[in-house]
């Protein structure tokens, strides 16, 4: 049976919404299994191996990071969901990553953004939401899994990328 390991931030003004964010991706994630929650500030190295794959809600800009949480995701051959913020941190740790993984954070992107497009299917989006979108430049060894459709021009950028977990074994689907 699958379990799933679901770590949140917590700190700054709005701290209190990383738990919220995690109940809320624990709920899609105990279809597929159990799960356990936690502030990604308790996490212990090695925690991400005892899980079938893990998924890290970003909701506080530059959230302290564990070097254990961020060198363990670069080491695992589990796969890894990344949600919203500090990916840099991440990247930061890796000089190739880029070459590695096949995509790259760029910066935020403000754009006014009423859609997203997915398994051709169009998501409406409330594009009033200002708080910017996580960019990314992604190269062949990447996938865009979804886009995002500016309202200003209907121009895309990358909403959701898969590439190798982050590591080289991750095949397709989170569980299999």
């Amino acid at each position: 049976m699958a379990q799933s390991l679901v770590l949140y931030d917590t700190t700054g003004a709005w701290g209190w919404l990383g738990e919220i964010y995690a109940i809320m991706a624990a709920n899609l994630a105990s279809h597929f299994g159990s799960w356990k929650a936690m502030p990604v500030i308790s996490y212990q190295p090695g925690l991400i191996g005892q899980y079938t794959a893990t998924i890290y809600i970003g909701s506080t800009y530059d959230e302290p990071l564990p070097t254990a949480f961020l060198d363990d995701v670069l080491g695992s051959s589990k796969p890894v969901i990344w949600i919203n913020d500090n990916i840099w941190q991440l990247t930061a740790r890796n000089p190739n990553f880029q070459s590695n993984y096949g995509w790259t954070w760029t910066g935020f992107d403000s754009s006014a953004v009423a859609a997203v497009q997915y398994n051709n299917q169009t998501l409406k989006r409330y594009s009033a939401n200002a708080a910017g979108i996580m960019g990314t430049s992604v190269s062949a060894a990447a996938t865009v899994l979804a886009n995002c459709v500016r309202s200003s021009d209907n121009s895309k950028f990358p909403w959701a990328v898969r590439s190798k977990p982050l590591r080289e074994h991750w095949e397709s689907d989170l569980y299999r």
